[in-house]
C-alpha cells in the first residue's frame, strides 16, 4: 500500500479503491492503478445517475463501446471511462457545473493512459463510438419520456445532441449484475492484453 502524504490526509483529499490502494484524488500514482480495481468500480457505477429502466453499469457501457470500434481501438474503447473507476460518473449537466472535476479527469486519464502505455485516452474514433453508444442507451434504457412537461422538441433535441451521431444499431441488453458486469470487463480486458 502506498502513502498518502500528510497534507492530503489532513485535507481528506484521500480515498481507498476496492483492492486497498490509498490515492490521493489530487496526484495519482499509474503505478497504483490497478485493472481489477478498475473493473470492480466500474461495474458498481449506474450509469445515468440511476435513471435507467433496470441496472447498467459504466463497465457495460465501456464494454459496448469497446465492441463498436475497430479492434485496434478495442482496449482504448474498453478503458476510455476509466476515470470513472476513481472519480465517479457523474450526470453530464452537473459535469458541465464542476470545473474542477474535469480538470481531476484530465489528470486521472493520463495516469490511466500512462499506467496502460496510451499516449492518451482520447480518440475522435473511440468518441463517436462513445456518442453512439449513448444514443443506443438513451434508446433501450431510459424512459420512454423523461417528463411529460417537457416540450416535445426538447425531448427530441436530447436524443438527438452529440453532433448528430445516430444511436449505434445493436440493442442494449444490461448484463443483470455488478458481478457480472465485472467478470465480463475483465475477460475483455485479458481478450485484448489489457492487465
Amino acid at each position: 500500500m502506498t502513502a498518502v502524504t500528510p497534507k492530503a490526509w489532513e485535507r481528506g483529499d484521500w480515498f481507498v479503491s476496492s483492492s486497498g490502494q490509498c490515492f490521493n484524488v489530487r496526484e495519482p500514482r499509474p503505478e497504483q492503478i490497478q485493472l481489477a480495481d478498475i473493473a470492480h468500480h466500474l461495474s458498481n457505477v449506474c450509469r445515468f445517475g440511476g435513471a435507467v429502466r433496470e441496472f447498467y453499469s459504466v463497465a457495460e457501457h465501456c464494454l459496448y463501446v469497446s465492441r463498436l470500434v475497430r479492434p485496434e481501438l478495442a482496449a482504448l474503447g474498453l478503458l476510455h471511462d476509466a476515470t470513472e473507476a476513481y472519480l465517479g460518473d457523474v450526470i453530464k449537466p452537473l459535469k458541465n457545473c464542476l470545473p474542477d472535476y474535469r480538470a481531476l479527469e484530465h489528470v486521472w486519464a493520463a495516469a490511466i493512459a500512462e499506467r496502460f502505455g496510451f499516449p492518451s485516452l482520447e480518440h475522435p474514433e473511440v468518441k463517436l463510438a462513445d456518442v453512439a453508444a449513448v444514443q443506443a442507451e438513451r434508446r433501450d434504457l431510459l424512459p420512454s419520456t423523461l417528463n411529460a412537461d417537457a416540450p416535445r422538441e426538447l425531448w427530441a433535441a436530447y436524443l438527438q445532441r452529440g453532433d448528430r451521431v445516430p444511436p449505434a444499431a445493436t440493442p442494449v441488453k444490461p448484463l443483470g449484475s455488478p458481478a457480472a458486469a465485472k467478470e465480463a470487463f475483465l475477460a475483455r480486458a485479458w481478450a485484448l492484453g489489457i492487465r
